[in-house]
């Protein structure tokens, strides 16, 4: 990697890092988060752990954010929380979240570690992460084995809320096969960024493969009035909408 790619690399985790939620997020920003964190209750109502992937059309999207901000979201309203990154093509969420993902998903799923080797604590309440770990040559394999099912299924006992964060569906196929041991899927589409053919195409893929879609979330939407009348922008704003 050349030293202008590394310099925009830190400069983009930088920028991702500060988009966490914390003490100084704005607050509008938290109560659109809050209302995902709603929404996404209320659509996968009954008991048991709800297992949840986050994926987009393409990149630079906000699925990876997004899927952060809501586990956040989730511990802080005291629900425990797993992280799992699922893009094991393109993985972020170790890097993001300062986390060591040098060992994840992919080698336990081949038996080279231990669970426990896997889950890493966050700096978060209740937010515990699974990071993708080595680049395996066949995500989409790995994927949607019946280790990978197996897995879900056993982690279920242990957290109330796993969040996996997912390819582009319109990329790699990886999300729609793994999909089959998932709740429901959320796709988070980007304001001016993500074009009509392409959410249209990304959703008819998730038909195809029979994955429940659970809703949409527009990110990065701005705005010229915000809250009870007040003027403002929202330089990171998600809006939920339910399919």
């Amino acid at each position: 990697m050349s030293r202008k790619s590394k310099k925009n690399e830190h400069q983009s985790l930088r920028i991702q890092r500060r988009r966490l939620l914390n003490d100084s997020t704005d607050f509008f920003i938290k109560e659109e988060y809050n209302t995902l964190r709603t929404n996404i209750m209320f659509s996968s109502m009954g008991s048991g752990c709800k297992v949840i992937g986050f994926v987009s059309a393409n990149e630079s999207e906000g699925k990876s954010l997004t899927c952060s901000n809501l586990g956040i979201s989730l511990g802080k309203n005291g629900e425990n929380v797993l992280i799992v990154d699922g893009d094991l093509r393109a993985p972020k969420q170790a890097k993001v979240l300062e986390i060591d993902g040098s060992e994840g998903l992919s080698n336990l799923l081949v038996n080279k570690v231990k669970l426990s080797d896997t889950i890493k604590m966050t700096n978060y309440k209740n937010v515990d992460l699974m990071p993708s770990g080595t680049k395996p040559p066949n995500p989409s394999e790995m994927l949607g084995s019946d280790a990978m099912k197996n897995l879900t299924e056993y982690l279920r006992g242990y957290y109330d809320y796993i969040l996996m964060d997912l390819p582009p569906i319109n990329i790699v196929t990886d999300a729609a096969v793994v999909s089959k041991h998932l709740n429901g899927l959320v796709l988070v589409v980007r304001d001016g960024v993500t074009r009509k053919e392409d959410l249209l195409q990304s959703i008819q893929r998730m038909q195809n493969a029979n994955s429940k879609i659970i809703g949409i979330v527009l990110n990065d939407k701005k705005l010229t009035n915000v809250g009870y009348g007040k003027k403002g922008k929202a330089n990171k704003y998600s809006k939920y909408a339910n399919e």
